[in-house]
């Protein structure tokens, strides 16, 4: 088991860098901050241009487009815990963007328990949130996560649908113009 304070974890291909540790830890915040500018500055620091993120309900692709669907945790859910399991190198690499071999890339394998609260329910979920990250920048390509023990799960032919209505809906209720605000929020301060 690795702990975000040490950033060591067993591994047969060797220890995690520590840039990676710290990478996945920022990842975990994105998920219970209550701070739409602190996810733009996380979205911003590690996600590609042309990143896409997908879980078990969506596919979506490009930072601000990923910033929408974290921003709705801030607004769903009273607060969201998070805990690293553990976390390490995924060879070979697995659910890669279509085109891309695996050489191109390297993969990271974060398990992780998310617990969702509501003031009417606790949603408990075993996550492995793989991180595919392009060597040359460093940058985040792909952000997947599998629930691994239970939750609703979307076709895999619809999740892209569901992504694109799920986004027009954030965006026609505003959370487009606050993610918009929080990315602009995020750029200043990082002058």
């Amino acid at each position: 088991m690795t702990t975000a304070a040490t950033g060591t974890c067993a591994n047969p291909a060797g220890a995690v860098p520590s840039s990676v540790q710290t990478m996945a830890t920022d990842i975990l915040q994105v998920y219970k901050t209550k701070s739409a500018e602190e996810q733009a500055a996380i979205i911003n620091k590690y996600y590609r241009h042309d990143a896409r993120f997908v879980d078990p309900l969506m596919d979506v692709g490009t930072p601000r487009e990923i910033h929408l669907a974290f921003i709705s945790l801030i607004k769903l859910f009273k607060s969201i815990d998070m805990e690293q399991k553990s976390l390490s190198w995924s060879t070979p690499p697995v659910a890669l963007p279509s085109g891309v071999q695996p050489a191109d890339l390297q993969q990271v394998l974060l398990n992780n328990r998310q617990v969702y609260h509501t003031s009417m329910a606790t949603i408990d979920l075993d996550v492995n949130t793989y991180l595919t990250i392009d060597p040359k920048t460093g940058l985040i390509v792909k952000h997947e996560d599998r629930w691994n023990n239970k939750g609703f799960k979307m076709p895999g032919f619809l999740k892209k649908p569901n992504g694109i209505f799920t986004s027009s809906v954030f965006k026609l209720i505003g959370w487009g113009r606050q993610v918009d605000k929080a990315g602009e929020a995020a750029k200043t301060g990082a002058q």
